[in-house]
């Protein structure tokens, strides 16, 4: 696939050098014997600096001249100097031709030399290139393992360009496990190190990636700044594949800020830029971009086009973790253009993926256990027989395997059980909650329907109708005080099972207000507590419009239990760049700190506390209301101070 798209001109420079260095590496591979050292040493430095020089504008060519240079150090016993050209090797297999697979092999011949020959350095930066490449297949735990030994090594050494290095992979490893702050802390302190030692290339790219670390922490004002200052560096660095990156990401920002058309013109540029440098890993962003902006489009054909093209290359790359981000891009393109049978089947295929990539990852990590054991092997027992060595090795690997196996086994043993004990846990909290409900909270409404019931029959009897009235009154709001107590038990037991049916919609918020304005009319006339709604969201809001209004008049229902005669209760609206605020402010008696921090708990308060005109509750319409939204990934916290009122904040992610 990728021979096909190289421009003939990368073919013709090949050729061109080849010939013109055909003589004299003739000369060399017939007279390197007569070469002194240091003749040998100079030559072999010479390669090493062209090769590094190439290593971007013609990868092919630089891996050439390394090839010429390892041949030579090998030839005159330059084995320190052959390990710096496996991992230049390494490093350009996987950094400018993204073949994984080619450049794990050269990293490993390059770690068994640094150990080999003592070389500290260059040891530190082949863990911080295997860290590299287990970052790209998706593989965190080993990215995670060779950084941060990469780190350890430059640090007890005082290398600051290694420092810089280590501080960048550790950012891009916290940043993958959603650690945003940490991630920024090693961002900041590698660009800290790379001015000081006049680094312009490295400061741009730490721009980069602090701009992309904003951008998912959702801070879009600061990324697009980030973006443009890192562009601005890497033109003017001639760094063109970087510059797309940065396309790409302000590109993000433009369609999260719903300027389809920006963000279309910017994923194009980037796209452009990157088949003109025929940097495939740049293209998979640039692809998935461009769907989700067809998506917005309602361009299905265009969309799946350049799904496919994003799909192909990352299978062709071997890149897992790209794999996956675009098996679940294919899912929000269905879902934004309302093909949810397509969207549900894109996540299906996503989580089968998922699932044998998991098995590839804990292969390898297997894989690098065993090879790191043969690296160690290999060391002290070099002057062993093979024969022997091969023995005890597989020997000592089936051990090891076997201990891991037993030890995995014990672990998921203990955390099954462990599992189990919790669920059980909670099951008895909630059967011992239930019944607590049953037997004090919808025990006495139901004395009250029947004492009532049977006075008005009474009354009836004997035809003093005068009282009639009000015994009815009082049987139908005990009824509907039941039927509350009711639905909030049911929904509870709901949630406890995991069966709320959760299904979001677009709809005016605004009209939702109205509605449960409408329905507490009467209790705001009756309490004589004023109920008022402010809205700054004029637009339509994506959410389950049932769960959200349960969870609201949960909320306003314990207002108004607690909120005097002549005082207020305020809901107000608005939205942040990244989600929906609503808050729930009365004036009433408010809580002590104690209450405050038990209200949300499923396992506390099990007995109502009666409102300040003896209204009853299950005591679960909170703890409901918590789970209600972690169903849309979103949060709800209070504030409280006692005879001054409380706020409930309801925040869901847009």
């Amino acid at each position: 696939m990728f021979d096909d798209q190289m421009p003939l001109y990368r073919y013709f420079i090949l050729i061109f050098f080849s010939l013109c260095n055909l003589e004299s590496f003739s000369q060399l591979q017939g007279g390197t014997d007569n070469l002194s050292n240091s003749e040998a040493v100079k030559i072999v430095n010479q390669k090493s600096n062209e090769c590094w020089a190439l290593r971007e504008k013609n990868p092919e060519l630089a891996i050439a001249i390394a090839n010429e240079g390892l041949q030579i150090a090998k030839k005159h016993n330059l084995d320190h100097l052959s390990v710096v050209f496996e991992g230049y090797i390494g490093v350009i297999y996987l950094h400018y031709l993204f073949d994984i697979k080619k450049a794990i092999p050269y990293f490993h011949r390059s770690l068994e030399g640094s150990l080999k020959y003592g070389d500290s350095i260059q040891l530190a930066f082949t863990y911080n290139n295997l860290g590299d490449a287990f970052m790209l297949t998706g593989n965190i735990p080993l990215a995670l393992q060779y950084s941060e030994n990469s780190l350890s090594i430059f640090r007890k050494y005082g290398h600051q360009m290694g420092t810089a290095y280590g501080y960048i992979n550790l950012g891009l490893v916290y940043r993958n496990e959603n650690r945003h702050h940490l991630a920024i802390d090693y961002f900041k302190k590698a660009i800290a190190i790379r001015e000081e030692v006049g680094d312009s290339t490295g400061i741009a790219s730490a721009n980069l990636e602090l701009a992309k670390t904003y951008l998912e922490e959702g801070h879009l004002e600061l990324a697009m700044d980030m973006f443009k200052k890192s562009y601005g560096q890497h033109v003017e660095l001639d760094n063109s594949s970087y510059a797309a990156y940065c396309l790409n990401g302000m590109a993000t920002i433009f369609y999260l800020k719903k300027q389809y058309d920006k963000a279309f013109e910017s994923f194009s540029e980037a796209l452009e830029i990157n088949r003109n440098n025929h940097h495939f890993y740049g293209l998979i962003d640039n692809y998935i971009g461009l769907a989700l902006v067809y998506a917005q489009q309602n361009k299905e054909k265009e969309g799946e086009e350049v799904l496919s093209n994003a799909l192909e290359i990352s299978f062709e790359l071997g890149l897992q973790s790209r794999i996956l981000e675009t098996y679940k891009t294919y899912g929000k393109f269905y879902r934004l253009l309302r093909k949810y049978a397509k969207a549900a089947e894109s996540f299906d295929r996503f989580l089968v993926m998922y699932d044998s990539i998991l098995s590839v990852q804990q292969f390898e990590i297997l894989s690098e256990i065993q090879n790191n054991f043969e690296i160690s092997q290999n060391l002290s027992n070099a002057k062993l027989e093979i024969e022997n060595k091969k023995l005890e090795r597989n020997y000592l690997v089936i051990l090891i395997l076997l201990m891991v196996l037993i030890v995995t086994a014990i672990i998921w043993r203990l955390y099954v059980q462990r599992n189990m004990n919790r669920k059980l846990r909670i099951a008895n909290q909630g059967k011992d909650k239930l019944f607590s409900v049953i037997s004090h909270d919808l025990k006495s409404p139901f004395n009250s329907l029947l004492g009532f019931s049977e006075i008005l029959i009474e009354v009836l009897k004997n035809k003093e109708y005068e009282n009639a009235l009000e015994y009815a009154q009082v049987i139908k709001s005990s009824s509907n005080e039941t039927l509350n107590l009711l639905n909030n038990l049911l929904t509870w037991a709901r949630s406890q099972t995991g069966k709320v049916a959760y299904s979001q919609t677009l709809f005016p918020l605004n009209e939702l207000f109205g509605e449960i304005q409408n329905y507490y009319n009467i209790t705001s006339q009756k309490t004589n507590v004023l109920l008022k709604f402010n809205s700054s969201i004029s637009h339509n809001i994506l959410a389950d419009q049932a769960i959200l209004r349960i969870v609201i008049t949960n909320i306003i229902s314990n207002s108004f239990k607690y909120t005097q005669s002549g005082g207020e209760i305020v809901i107000d609206a608005h939205t942040t760049p990244s989600s929906i605020v609503i808050k729930v402010t009365d004036n009433g008696i408010g809580m002590t700190n104690k209450t405050l921090a038990s209200i949300f708990s499923t396992h506390q308060n099990i007995e109502s506390k009666l409102g300040i005109r003896e209204e009853k509750g299950t005591g679960l319409g909170l703890s409901i209301c918590q789970d209600l939204i972690k169903l849309h990934k979103g949060t709800i916290s209070a504030v409280s101070k006692l005879n001054e009122g409380s706020t409930f904040i309801i925040e869901i992610p847009q």
